[in-house]
């Protein structure tokens, strides 16, 4: 299928650093999966463009596809997706500083994908914005117990 090349070519140029490339085959993937009504590939693949966005500079930009995301996770539905839209979010808050608000945010994006309780997914999230917060105590709120 043309929109999983795409989407396979757009995570090759990722890989190898070239972010510009793999943007352009992102966007693409989305844009023709849209005119096939291949919805699912378009919303699955979208918050890899957020990537593009931090790598760019653009911490807002990536929070608008991350929040985009998550959107449209919830409305097909697919919990991953709204976990991939939710870490963009976070990311490009840590990006910004905004330690409080990333963590406050993955709290609801795992309630919301129902990973919340998920060791094996919520915990490593957790950890990303521990780490950017210098917050010892994040460990602590990713135990389910």
């Amino acid at each position: 299928c043309i929109s999983e090349a795409l989407r396979g070519l757009g995570l090759a140029y990722y890989v190898r650093g070239l972010t510009s490339t793999a943007q352009e085959k992102f966007v693409e993937c989305i844009e023709y999966s849209t005119r096939m009504g291949l919805e699912r590939t378009a919303i699955q693949i979208r918050h890899m463009t957020a990537w593009y966005e931090i790598l760019s500079m653009r911490p807002e930009a990536a929070l608008e596809v991350g929040r985009q995301t998550c959107i449209a996770g919830a409305r097909i539905p697919d919990r991953r997706t709204i976990m991939n839209g939710g870490r963009m979010q976070c990311y490009s808050l840590l990006e910004q500083g905004r330690w409080t608000e990333a963590e406050a945010l993955l709290n609801e994006n795992l309630r919301l994908s129902g990973w919340r309780g998920d060791r094996r997914n919520g915990g490593f999230l957790h950890h990303d914005v521990g780490i950017g917060a210098a917050d010892t105590e994040c460990a602590d709120a990713c135990d389910p117990r």
